[in-house]
C-alpha cells in the first residue's frame, strides 16, 4: 500500500491521543488510498508486530482487528 508521510505523522498523533481516527478523511487523494485506509494499514502492521495489541487496535479505530495487507 502506498503510504503518505503525513499518514505516519497522523498515526503517531492518534496513538498519543491528539487526533482521532474518526476525524480522518475517507476520500482517496492524489492516487493514495484514503487517510483512514492508510491508518488502518499502519495500525494493522503494528498489531502484527505486537507494537500495539489487537484490543488497542479496536480502541483506536473503533473496528475489530483484521489483517490489512493492501
Amino acid at each position: 500500500m502506498k503510504i503518505q508521510a503525513v499518514a505516519k505523522s497522523y498515526w503517531r498523533s492518534i496513538k498519543r491521543g491528539n487526533r482521532t481516527f474518526d476525524s480522518l478523511s475517507d476520500v482517496p487523494v492524489y492516487g493514495f488510498p484514503s487517510m483512514k485506509e492508510q491508518i488502518l494499514y499502519l495500525a494493522s502492521q503494528e498489531a502484527i508486530s505486537n507494537i500495539i495489541t489487537k484490543d488497542e487496535f479496536t480502541a483506536i479505530t473503533g473496528r475489530e482487528y483484521v489483517l490489512v495487507t493492501e
